[in-house]
């Protein structure tokens, strides 16, 4: 067990008692030159049980074993016609594998245990646990779990990290003595982590970055209150943030990612919702390294309707309008696959009868040759990519 690592409780997944060892992940094969994955942006998808995926709001990890392992909420199975805060409360965290991004077979709908006491306990928040996000981290050959607990614009809001030696767990919690109980420390209080490891042969290392906009008590010591969004580098083992770390001003954006292309860097956030099924906009920031200087460059989904005016669809705006975007989708990240393609991943908030239920939406971001501008991303019922021979590891 790696250091400040705490021996993970029994995990609780709705109402079940999960006490069994969790299930193997399949045998990945070499992916052939040439393979391409298929998907839809209208049909729910299903597994390989024929179940309907029950998860989002998390990302998708392309492990050295050769699969892929898509992260998420598994939210509560309650009617999508309910109040949007209680769509989320009692959420666990599911975890399912895939060879070729077209597959999945869910593995476990509890890779993390509720927590019933100490500081990063579930009970008696509004959110419970949300947002997992899983990184591999190479040097130490483990793969780190960060979470959020809590309302995500009051100042309890924390980000925690937990750690196992497997991709489907169970991870367990980081408690380092050292160091305060919040692995993200007073700086930002926030919302809606996203993160993105930087594995390119050319560094010595290789790094992770969390990005999150700037929520709570603590927003108005950075850029006003519920304003902003903040970027942090992560210790070599991904289980802390450091205090090298940006914020960049601005109204307040949800969602989002952070990612790199091309020796580029890419920050995106987009119109707050709560759990809407109108869409969100995806506003794109850039910068020559992830602690700037950033500089904003383009809105690339635009809202369709009552108005096609961005800036009247801003949220927090005197007499704003609600607006549908072209994209019914709010981004939770980006994945990459290889070194230039990268991809749009949003959840389509009531898409389906039951929270639960609700799908995502995959879609493939194209740049300007010359700039590396992001281009305007539009809808389309079917995206088709070409996958990578090797993984990022190799």
């Amino acid at each position: 067990m790696p250091p400040g690592a705490r021996a993970a409780a029994v995990c609780w997944c709705g109402l079940a008692l999960l006490a069994a060892p969790l299930p193997a992940a399949p045998a990945a094969a070499a992916t052939a030159a040439g393979s391409t994955a298929t998907w839809s942006n209208v049909e729910l998808w299903r597994d390989t049980s024929g179940e309907l995926l029950k998860t989002g709001e998390g990302n998708v990890v392309h492990a050295p074993d050769g699969l892929y392992y898509m992260y998420g909420n598994r939210y509560t199975c309650v009617p999508n016609n309910v109040t949007c805060f209680g769509k989320v409360f009692g959420t666990t965290f599911a975890v399912y594998s895939s060879p070729d991004l077209q597959a999945w077979t869910l593995n476990t709908s509890c890779i993390f245990p509720q927590q019933e006491s100490g500081p990063w306990k579930s009970n008696g928040t509004l959110h419970g646990y949300a947002e997992p996000v899983v990184l591999y981290n190479k040097k130490y050959d483990h793969y780190v779990l960060w979470f959020g607990s809590g309302f995500p614009a009051s100042p309890d809001v924390h980000h925690w990290s937990a750690v196992s030696k497997s991709p489907i767990g169970p991870f367990v919690m980081v408690l380092d003595p050292a160091l305060p109980h919040w692995p993200v420390t007073g700086q930002f209080p926030g919302s809606q982590m996203d993160f993105w490891v930087d594995s390119r042969a050319s560094l010595p290392e290789h790094e992770a970055w969390m990005h999150h906009n700037i929520a709570g008590s603590n927003a108005s010591k950075n850029n006003g209150t519920h304003g902003g969004q903040a970027i942090t580098k992560l210790t070599d083992d991904f289980l802390h943030a450091t205090t090298e770390y940006v914020t960049i001003s601005g109204t307040f954006l949800e969602g989002g990612a952070v990612f790199e292309r091309r020796g580029q860097w890419y920050m995106m956030a987009g119109t707050p919702c709560c759990l809407c099924d109108t869409g969100a906009s995806a506003v794109v920031f850039m910068a020559p390294h992830p602690l700037g200087p950033w500089r904003e460059v383009r809105n690339i989904i635009a809202p369709v309707s009552p108005t096609t005016n961005l800036s009247q669809c801003e949220f927090r705006v005197k007499n704003y309008t609600p607006c549908t975007y072209e994209i019914r989708a709010q981004q939770f990240g980006v994945l990459a696959l290889g070194d230039d393609t990268r991809i749009y991943i949003g959840q389509m908030w009531g898409s389906a009868e039951l929270k639960c239920d609700d799908g995502q939406y995959w879609g493939v971001l194209s740049f300007d040759e010359e700039t590396g501008v992001p281009l305007p991303l539009h809808h389309k019922d079917t995206e088709t990519v070409e996958l990578p021979v090797q993984t990022p590891w190799v």
